[in-house]
C-alpha cells in the first residue's frame, strides 16, 4: 500500500515539473527556458522600437530586453489562410526556434509571410537559421 502511494507521489511530482510555469503576467517559460510574448503592449513596443530583418519567408523583429533571457513572439495573419493553416505555420516556426539554441537575450518577434504557407519546418528552419547568421551584427 505504502509503496503504491510513494509511485503515486513521484508521478505527480514528474507531471508538475513537466509544462508550463507561469512566471510573470504576459509570460510563459517553456520546456527550453525560453520566454513567450503574450500581451500586445510588447509586441508593438517590438515592431516600433526594433530592428528588421527581412526574408522571403519571415520577418524578424529584434529589441533588447531588461529581462536578460530571449523571449519569442510568433505573429501570423489572415492572409496566411484559415485557422488550422495559421496553427500549422505557427507550430512550425515555434519548434523551428526551439531546435535552434537562442542565446542572444533579446525580445525576438517573427512575423510569418504568405509565402511560408506550403513549406516544411526544415525549410523554414533554414531560412530563419539565414537569417538569423546573415544579420550577426544585431546580436
Amino acid at each position: 500500500m505504502d509503496l503504491e502511494r510513494e509511485c503515486q507521489i513521484v508521478q505527480d511530482a514528474k507531471c508538475c515539473r513537466v509544462g508550463v510555469e507561469k512566471v510573470e503576467q504576459g509570460f510563459l517559460i517553456n520546456s527550453n527556458n525560453l520566454l513567450t510574448i503574450k500581451r500586445r503592449s510588447d509586441f508593438r513596443r517590438i515592431y516600433h522600437r526594433g530592428t528588421r530583418i527581412f526574408s522571403h519567408l519571415l520577418i524578424v523583429y529584434v529589441l533588447r530586453n531588461r529581462v536578460h533571457q530571449t523571449r519569442i513572439g510568433i505573429s501570423v495573419s489572415k492572409k496566411i489562410g484559415c485557422a488550422v493553416e495559421r496553427n500549422r505555420v505557427r507550430r512550425i516556426i515555434k519548434e523551428a526556434c526551439f531546435h535552434m539554441v537562442i542565446s542572444i537575450k533579446k525580445d525576438i518577434v517573427i512575423v510569418a509571410k504568405p509565402s511560408i504557407k506550403n513549406l516544411k519546418m526544415q525549410d523554414v528552419w533554414k531560412d530563419l537559421y539565414r537569417l538569423l547568421e546573415k544579420n550577426r551584427d544585431i546580436w
